[in-house]
């Protein structure tokens, strides 16, 4: 289900963007964006749908198996437990300065994306009107070496 979900959300962006003129989706989303959609987006919908069973399953396995560890080991269950507690306060603090990260990261990616597009799309028009010559002196007309 989770992988219909990602494959479907992907088709869904594909044909919207088949559908869309060019002028109509740089005004919303730039290209780096919707590349995030398909990479960022659509794995993390297919995650949430192979996942979400288990938002009811593991509540209640982590209750009883606590139960019964306590039936086991008594009172010392609870400086384990506290220790556990401790060690997913720090993942979680660690987790969202990873997200965080993450954010730049992706943001960055776009950036890249944008000026990859924007210059092979100037290389287009060099080479539509016939300006390679023209633009070969004007660059090495500044040549360094």
């Amino acid at each position: 289900m989770g992988y219909e979900a990602s494959t479907g959300l992907n088709c869904i962006i594909y044909d919207k963007l088949l559908k869309l003129s060019p002028s109509s989706t740089k005004v919303k989303f730039s290209e780096g964006q919707i590349i995030n959609f398909l990479q960022v987006d659509a794995p993390k919908i297919k995650n949430l749908m192979m996942f979400s069973p288990l938002l009811i399953a593991h509540p209640i396995q982590i209750v009883v198996y606590m139960y019964m560890l306590f039936v086991f080991f008594g009172i010392s269950f609870l400086f384990g437990f506290g220790t556990l507690v401790l060690f997913l306060i720090f993942n979680f603090c660690f987790q969202k300065k990873y997200v965080g990260y993450a954010k730049q990261i992706l943001l960055h990616k776009d950036e890249r994306m944008k000026m990859t597009t924007e210059t092979i799309h100037s290389l287009k028009i060099l080479k539509l009107y016939g300006w390679e010559e023209e633009y070969l002196k004007q660059v090495n007309k500044y040549k360094i070496i």
